[in-house]
Parts: structure tokens; sequence; C-alpha cells
């Protein structure tokens, strides 16, 4: 569609500026028209007064009758001249209007002729006031039906086009609303138009495809995570019965400690790839009100618990009912307030806002090597923290691109601030 708003703007373009151009052309090939039409005529008029003094050629006094010719007759002029020239000399000049009072155009014609020997100059001119106004509303009435037949060319244009296209916006509101956790296949109506009937079925044939291979991609990522938790578990109930033989020596039991460390973080690990997997096959479409701020002080109470971090903090949140996914949004709380208590030190200071729906979470700490441009990339940690798996802030950026949520960090004065709009 594109493609034909470029070609009808082309159109547009063009038209305009052929309107533009065709009206001063028109005008001025309409008045070489006019103005060669009364040239003829003139030059008849000429032809004829000529032919009409040479049949009174014989009459004595001839010369006195065209003296007073002249005098008498207002658009034309014979004056003695002494020689003679061929051809005619057509002119546009300017004479005043005694009876208007005003200067008016006239066109002009020149000739010379002989009579009982004596050389004459004839001038007969004309008016071009009303061959002018006749050529004005000529151009006026021509400019008007062009614009019409424009205008009424683009109205016909749109129209066909919004009905020839009509099936493909269908198509197009349709492949926009269609999602593959649905498990339902493309729905499309038939068109008369051949094309569009193939472009339809070819989009079904390939979100038909999509679908299984998101279906296949989403059963995969279970399994494998069912798989994988199993083993972790069974490793670490060997891990806790091994840590309980009273035969262990101090060495082992910090060796078995420090497997047990890594089997929990490497459970964790599969935990949250999983759950970015569902996110970002939007497996969390559920939406309902949520309390965001008893969510933000149950979290807080318990990861203070939890981590045993000494750090105070200040909370200050107004009532806040968000309507979004209840789990997601439970994520993304816990994650940005356990990323405040894991990098704070004890007694520091976390200070937690709630208000117009924006929460902003501070805690204290040294800047970012790399200022913070890579803290949403999955798997980066600036930090030793054994329990961060690098994937906390990942998935709370997940979140909010998935929700339409704007996430920002910024450092300033010694304090890390993550700021989410809901």
């Amino acid at each position: 569609m594109r493609l034909l708003n470029v070609s009808l703007k082309s159109f547009l373009y063009y038209s305009m500026l052929l309107v533009l151009i065709g009206i001063p052309a028109s005008f001025l090939s309409i008045r070489a028209i006019s103005e060669k039409e009364i040239d003829n005529g003139l030059h008849r008029q000429q032809e004829e007064f000529v032919e009409h003094i040479k049949n009174f050629e014989y009459l004595e006094d001839i010369a006195v009758d065209l003296r007073v010719f002249d005098e008498l007759a207002y658009d034309q002029e014979i004056q003695p001249a002494d020689r003679y020239y061929e051809g005619e000399t057509f002119r546009t000049i300017a004479v005043y209007d005694s009876i208007d009072r005003e200067v008016n155009p006239y066109r002009e014609v020149t000739s010379y002729f002989v009579v009982r020997n004596q050389v004459y100059k004839l001038a007969i001119r004309t008016s071009l006031v009303e061959s002018k106004a006749l050529v004005i509303v000529i151009s006026i009435v021509q400019t008007i039906l062009m614009i019409l037949l424009l205008g009424g060319f683009l109205l016909i244009n749109s129209s066909l086009s919004k009905k020839i296209w009509n099936p493909f916006y269908k198509t197009l509101s349709k492949l926009k609303a269609y999602e593959l956790n649905k498990k339902e296949p493309f729905q499309y109506e038939d068109s008369n138009i051949a094309e569009f009937d193939d472009l339809n079925a070819a989009i079904r044939s390939l979100t038909n495809k999509n679908m299984e291979v998101f279906q296949q991609q989403k059963e995969f990522i279970e399994n494998a995570s069912h798989e994988l938790q199993t083993p972790l578990a069974i490793f670490q109930s060997k891990l806790d019965l091994l840590m309980q033989d009273e035969a262990l020596t101090e060495e082992q039991a910090a060796l078995v400690k420090d497997l047990i460390n890594t089997n929990q973080r490497l459970s964790k690990l599969n935990k949250s790839l999983l759950l970015l997997s569902k996110i970002e096959n939007e497996q969390f479409i559920d939406k309902e009100a949520i309390d965001v701020t008893q969510l933000l002080h149950d979290s807080i109470a318990h990861y203070q618990e939890l981590t045993g971090n000494g750090a105070t903090n200040i909370l200050q949140a107004s009532p806040y009912i968000l309507h979004g996914n209840k789990t997601l949004t439970d994520i993304l709380i816990n994650n940005l307030v356990r990323n405040a208590f894991q990098h704070t030190a004890q007694y520091d200071q976390i200070r937690i806002y709630l208000e117009n729906g924006i929460l902003s979470i501070e805690n204290p700490g040294e800047p970012f090597k790399e200022g913070g441009e890579r803290i949403f990339d999955r798997f980066y940690k600036e930090s030793n923290h054994k329990a961060s798996t690098g994937l906390g802030l990942a998935i709370v950026k997940k979140i909010c691109d998935l929700s339409g949520y704007t996430l920002t960090y910024i450092y300033r004065d010694g304090r890390h601030i993550f700021s989410v709009k809901f």
C-alpha cells in the first residue's frame, strides 16, 4: 500500500504540475489564436478598403476624399507617404479612448497603396478589449474544468483503491491480531482477486508452520527444564545426605558446600531461563487488578529476612492499582528489590518510591565500569555476588518490553536508580 500511496502522491504532484503549466499555456494559446483571427480580419478589411479605393481612382478629388475619410474614421488612418513598402505590419498598440476615458489595447495593421501616383499609408485598428475579456473567460472556464476533472479523477481513483485494497487491509488487520500461542489457524476471507487469495493462502501456510515450530520449541523448553530439574533435585538430595556424614573432613565438607551452592545456582539459572522463554513466548496473557503497593511491602519484608541484610530501607508509596499480569509484576518487583538488597552493604540505605504509576528503587554503590549500558544484557555481571545469575535485570527488561512499561537506569550522586513507568 505504501507503493500505491507513493504512486498516488506522484500522480497528484504531476497532475498539479500539469495544471500549473497547463493554465498559463492554455491562456497563451487561446490569446495567440484570438490574435491570429483578429489579424486575419484586419488583413481582409485592409484588402477590401484598398480594392474599394481603386474602384474610385478616376475621381478628380480622390485625394480630398481620402483626407476627409481619414478625419472622420475612428479606427482607420490614411496619410500620404514618401515611399512605397511591400507587405503588412501587425502590432499591438495602446490608444486613449475618449468615450471610456482610459487607455485600451488595439491591434493594428499597417500597409501602403498608390492612388494617382501618390503613395498612401493605411493603418486599420480594432479594439482588443472584448477579445481579451473573452480569452480570460475561456481560460477561467477551462481552468475550472481541468481542476474538476483532476478532482473527480482523484476521488474515483481513491474510491477504487479502497475497494480494491479492502481484502488486503482485512488480511493485515487479522495478521496483526494473530497470536501463535492460541493454537488457532490463521483465518481469512476469500476475495474476488486472485493475487490476494494467493497471498492469504501463503500467509496461512506460513503461520501454520510458525505455529508448529512455536509449539515444538515451547514443548522442548518445558521438557528440557523438567528433565533438568529432576537430576538437579537428586543431586541436591545426595549432597545433603553427604553433608550429614560424620566421617567428612573439614576440607571435604567445604567442597560439598561449594557443590551445593553451585547446584542451587544451576537450578536457579534453569528456572530463570525457562521464565525468560515463557515471557518471550507471551505465555503470560492473563490480566487482573494488582495492588503494587502491597507487592512492594511483601517483597521488601521477604528479601530483608532472606538476605539478613542490615540495610535500612525507606518506602514512600501511595496506593496504586495496576491492571496487568500478576505473576510478571511480582517477578519484576522481586527482581528489582532483590537486586537492591544484594548490592547494598550493611547499614546503607535503600530508597523505594511509588507515585503516579512510577516505581523508583535506589541503592548506593560504585558506578558501573561500562556506564550501565549493558546491565540489562543476559549473563552480564559487574559484581561477583554468588547468588547472582546475571539474568535478573534481563528478565525485568523483558517483562517491561512485553507489558509496555518504560524501564530506565541512571547513576546519580553515588546511587543506582532503577525506574519503571507502568
